[in-house]
């Protein structure tokens, strides 16, 4: 799986934070189709490493069952990391019957539906 960003500085990167590989494919191609720049993390701790990249992501997908540092982790962290990363909208793509999510955090239920998520992202983004 590609885990390298484009250097394309118009196209503005999502971080898709997936242990599934086959998921995280799905959801990278398609935001790659709507003009993003996909970046992948299979764990919660390499998704803090990637959110240091430059540009920073304008939305970061979370699954919340992570192999390393657990979605909530990672969530939680993102909270205390940085003031910028608060602002960092947050999709979190979960089979998780109705988690306790922080405040503007928004719930997608897996099995995914692809236009939902394609709505939620346009909505996050102002795209």
């Amino acid at each position: 799986m590609e885990h390298a960003h484009s250097e394309d500085p118009d196209k503005r990167p999502i971080l898709i934070v997936e242990d599934d590989r086959d998921i995280a494919e799905v959801m990278a191609e398609l935001v790659r189709g709507d003009g993003y720049d996909a970046r992948v993390a299979t764990d919660g701790q390499e998704a803090l490493k990637r959110l240091h990249e430059s540009p920073a992501p304008c939305c970061i997908l979370l699954d919340l069952m992570l192999p390393v540092l657990s979605g909530w982790d990672f969530l939680e962290t993102l909270q205390d990391e940085r003031p910028e990363y608060r602002d960092i909208p947050v999709i979190v793509v979960s089979a998780a019957h109705n988690p306790r999510l922080p405040e503007g955090v928004r719930l997608l239920p897996k099995p995914l539906d692809l236009a939902t998520l394609t709505q939620a992202i346009g909505e996050a983004t102002g795209h």
